[in-house]
């Protein structure tokens, strides 16, 4: 079990396979958009990662995500941001960002807009840190290294360098001040 049992752990998942995996943890799934849903509670800790790129209307989906969340809870968002070091040097280097896959990522959003969005709806940022996503790691192929390099970017992330834009995905944590 991923989950304390005493917390109201309810998702959405739009994936039937993936929805029936998380009913059989424990989750209460709604397999629908949550902009389609007439929630009737509300929540202390709302999270979206890894979302915002893949939606058609993601302001629609950030309403109503704002809309569920309880007075001082909390959202949490995870994104991938091109405004950062691993980017640039991608760009110099003539190399693609593996986060630019259309049709996959339809939307990219700079953190400058969505901390306006949130605050436009009552929240306030809280906290910010930059991740490799545990996906950077140039010794894939030999088996020590790889597992080297891993345990640095580990600890690496955790450092105080996660506030620096160095890496493509970025966690904000807003907080409900109305």
């Amino acid at each position: 079990m991923h989950f304390n049992k005493n917390l109201i752990r309810d998702g959405v998942e739009i994936s039937n396979a993936c929805a029936e995996i998380a009913t059989k943890r424990g989750l209460e799934i709604f397999n629908q958009n949550i902009e389609d849903l007439r929630l009737k509670k509300t929540y202390d800790i709302v999270t979206a990662y890894n979302i915002l790129e893949h939606l058609i209307n993601p302001k629609k989906f950030l309403k109503k995500i704002t809309s569920v969340t309880k007075k001082k809870g909390v959202i949490a968002i995870l994104i991938p941001t091109h405004a950062c070091v691993k980017v640039k040097l991608l760009r110099k280097f003539r190399k693609r960002w593996r986060m630019y896959i259309p049709p996959e990522h339809l939307n990219f959003f700079s953190t400058r807009y969505l901390d306006s969005f949130m605050e436009f709806y009552g929240f306030k940022l809280m906290k910010r840190y930059y991740s490799s996503g545990g996906l950077f790691n140039p010794f894939k192929r030999i088996r020590f290294l790889n597992w080297i390099f891993s345990k640095f970017m580990y600890y690496f992330d955790k450092l105080i360098c996660n506030q620096l834009p160095l890496f493509d995905h970025v966690f904000s944590y807003y907080k409900k001040i109305e």
